[in-house]
């Protein structure tokens, strides 16, 4: 496709013991061969997290569109990346149109954020934004980019003597 389409994507799989001393077997979330081989106990995590990412470029009209979808899963941890928010996905959309030799470009995208999607927790929050920016790259100048942005947010409360629902 000449360089047109650019696709990627990543899957990984955890599975993490907080403490070796922990009675066993593993809990019901981890495949039981795989319990063996990573000597899990009931302190065991395990999850996956995956993202997926597509470009695809129109370069006679100078239009770029792209789209990525990331997931990680409840019980995905990772000593590499501890800090790494889990149980949630995001889904990202953008078209960007380029003009004036690409030194100027207008594009408009959509993100979604969405977490406790397997309910282990007693909150949620979903975060939908749509948003315009305008990019001025001159050459032997300084850029200079716009953005704008609203989002709206959506946090839930699942508690049943606490039925919670707040709009932001």
């Amino acid at each position: 496709l000449d360089d047109r389409l650019d696709i990627g994507g990543e899957v990984a799989y955890s599975v993490l013991t907080a403490d070796l001393d922990a009675p066993g077997p593993a809990g019901s979330n981890i495949p039981s061969w795989l319990g063996s081989v990573a000597d899990a106990n009931i302190s065991s995590s395990a999850d996956v997290a995956f993202s997926l990412d597509g470009k695809y470029a129109f370069r006679e009209s100078g239009t770029l569109i792209s789209s990525s979808f990331r997931r990680v899963g409840a019980g995905y941890s990772s000593p590499g990346a501890p800090y790494l928010r889990k149980d949630n996905m995001r889904f990202e959309g953008k078209v960007e149109q380029m003009f004036l030799q690409r030194q100027m470009s207008v594009a408009a995208f959509y993100k979604r954020d969405e977490d406790n999607l397997q309910n282990s927790k007693p909150y949620g929050t979903t975060v939908n934004a749509f948003g315009a920016q305008v990019a001025l790259n001159y050459r032997n100048a300084p850029y200079f980019r716009f953005s704008y942005a609203p989002l709206a947010q959506l946090s839930r409360i699942m508690i049943a003597s606490l039925n919670i629902e707040t709009d932001v």
